[in-house]
């Protein structure tokens, strides 16, 4: 069972995003902020949690994350910034294509 899947059944999933939004990915907000640029390294943290492809089946590679779940990272992340909130839903739909 995959990581997300794990945090998925056990409860702590969004409080897990949050602590990592909070104690991380906030770090980065206002440089993302000044140079309007895709954070690499944002993207990077976001890869270590198993984020991008969350809504991509199991089958072809992803976690095979529900609507639900995908609302919940989109929705903690973009508390912080909503251009962190974008890149997740761009890369998803990407993903999709």
């Amino acid at each position: 069972m995959g990581v997300i899947l794990h945090w998925m059944m056990s409860g702590t999933f969004q409080e897990t995003i949050r602590r990592m939004v909070n104690e991380r990915l906030v770090l980065k907000a206002n440089e993302v902020d000044a140079s309007s640029e895709f954070s690499h390294e944002s993207y990077a943290l976001f890869r270590e949690y198993g984020l991008p492809g969350i809504n991509i089946p199991e089958e072809d590679g992803g976690v095979g994350a529900d609507a639900f779940t995908c609302a919940i990272v989109i929705e903690e992340i973009a508390k912080t910034r909503v251009q962190f909130g974008k890149a997740i839903i761009k890369f998803q739909e990407s993903c999709l294509l």
